[in-house]
């Protein structure tokens, strides 16, 4: 089975990068956000979104009806 000579190169720099930062997760990863940090570059950040809960739960209302078979009797009422 043969590497990709780019697959290879891959690996090297993170083996080299971990053995720089004693394989410390954290201090990697302090190292990364830094260098991310300094690169000036801008980065995309996804909060979460806040949803209005009445909206929510007429969506939630509204799907559940649609699921109900014709057939099917409304859920509390009996025949």
């Amino acid at each position: 089975m043969s590497q990709s000579p780019i697959v290879d190169e891959v690996r090297r720099i993170r083996e080299s990068i971990a053995a720089e930062h004693d394989f410390d997760l954290r201090a990697i990863f302090t190292m990364l956000k830094q260098v991310g940090l300094q690169s000036g570059k801008q980065h995309v950040h996804f909060s979460p979104k806040r949803i209005d809960v009445t909206e929510a739960a007429q969506q939630a209302l509204a799907a559940d009806e649609c699921r109900q078979s014709p057939l099917q009797a409304p859920s509390g009422s009996r025949s």
